[in-house]
């Protein structure tokens, strides 16, 4: 998912998403498969309309969060882009934070 997605941090709103960028098909499909652990992507929208690439979003925070703790769980660290990983873990301490 790394070498496909991205993560974005609000910092001054708080606020973050992520979305992973694929085909069409692709999308669907992972759309499908998370729907059991009831995480719902916000949207999907074509890149590029000649094209059946799109990219899939996480908008709300806690889809977002679900995604990325689904894909971060037991992953090994030389399978991760480690930048992409270390604002993972700020938001999951930004959310820690909140429940405390």
């Amino acid at each position: 998912f790394d070498g496909d997605g991205s993560i974005s941090l609000k910092v001054s709103k708080g606020c973050f998403d992520c979305s992973i960028t694929s085909t069409d098909i692709f999308c669907d499909s992972l759309t499908e498969f998370l729907k059991p652990m009831n995480i719902i992507p916000t949207n999907f929208y074509y890149r590029r309309p000649d094209k059946p690439t799109g990219s899939l979003s996480f908008g709300r925070k806690k889809d977002a969060l679900a995604f990325l703790d689904y894909i971060y769980k037991d992953s090994e660290s030389s399978l991760k882009l480690h930048r992409k990983y270390e604002k993972y873990q700020l938001i999951k301490s930004w959310e820690d934070s909140k429940k405390q």
